[in-house]
């Protein structure tokens, strides 16, 4: 719940069962219908336990024909030591390496959510790939760069 609320203080509109399903609700529904149907990027959380539950394994086959259809983003985030599903084996995920101190990963986690990147600016080019050619007449620049 901690990891969902750092995403939600850092602007992402997260929907968890706890908050959204009420008792009488369709799981099915409220899960598929609500939760994935219109979503933009889906974090899935692996552990030990989750990767076998079958509930985990309907949300994520859910999320791949989204992937596939709708060009959703699907971030793994693994919380121990557990086997990554093949259907992930490709995708880029984020490991927790402390429960009690995830700030680096949710960071992490928003920026792939909307897609920032922390890449430096691009420089100036070396001072010898700015030589500058005179133009001879009658010939097209790239010729007389190539000549």
């Amino acid at each position: 719940m901690k990891f969902a609320e750092g995403l939600l203080a850092n602007g992402v509109n997260v929907w968890v069962d706890q908050w959204e399903i009420l008792p009488g609700d369709s799981l099915v529904s409220k899960i598929f219908e609500e939760g994935l149907k219109n979503a933009t990027a889906v974090v899935i959380v692996l552990s030990q336990f989750s990767v076998n539950k079958p509930w985990v394994k309907e949300e994520l086959n859910a999320s791949i024909v989204a992937k596939l259809s709708r060009q959703i983003r699907i971030i793994p985030v693994l919380i121990d030591q557990c086997v990554v599903p093949g259907s992930l084996s490709s995708t880029v995920w984020i490991k927790i390496k402390d429960l009690s101190s995830f700030d680096e990963e949710t960071k992490a986690v928003v920026a792939a959510i909307f897609q920032h990147r922390e890449k430096p600016a691009l420089g100036s080019p070396p001072l010898y790939t700015q030589v500058t050619t005179a133009q001879i007449t009658g010939l097209h620049i790239a010729d007389v760069k190539i000549l």
